[in-house]
């Protein structure tokens, strides 16, 4: 994270104050691990940041069994749609309460079942009336309507977990 910084700064003249970081690649029983990491990025941040900066840390789970669909299906009657609607968010109860977590179905899939992205927020240094949980939806629903490849509406992740 320190050369990272050090090559913003070089490119920039100055650091940034606040970072979102996106961590894809990790299951519910490596959360412990995940930890790990988010506390070396806030060393390397006090060390560079004069005001310390402020983290907020979310993880994305593709692979996952939750499925969610319409239960009175959308479209003509010869061709339903049982897919939720892009922008679906579900925030409560299915939702494991020891996890700050959410689901969003971004994209419209009109072959198959969609299958939504599953966020869990492991680190948020805001205060919630800075970042409401809300908010922190709206980022990750926004952020999957940014990719430059394709121009059909949103995708199913946000671009930072999707760049290769």
């Amino acid at each position: 994270m320190a050369e990272l910084l050090d090559e913003y700064e070089k490119h920039n003249k100055y650091l940034p104050e606040n970072f979102i970081i996106f961590r894809d690649g990790i299951g519910e029983g490596q959360f412990e691990y995940a930890q790990n990491e988010i506390d070396q990025i806030r060393r390397a941040v006090r060390r560079r940041v004069t005001n310390g900066g402020k983290l907020l840390f979310i993880v994305t789970q593709k692979r996952h069994q939750t499925r969610f669909v319409m239960s009175k299906p959308m479209g003509s009657a010869d061709r339903p749609i049982y897919n939720v609607p892009s922008g679906t968010i579900v925030d409560h109860t299915i939702t494991d309460p020891n996890y700050c977590m959410f689901y969003i179905n971004s994209h419209f899939s009109p072959l198959g079942t969609s299958r939504p992205l599953k966020y869990v927020v492991l680190h948020n240094d805001y205060e919630r009336r800075q970042m409401t949980m809300d908010n922190i939806q709206k980022i990750c629903f926004y952020l999957c309507h940014n990719c430059t490849r394709y121009r059909g509406g949103p995708i199913a992740m946000p671009i930072p977990v999707n760049i290769q």
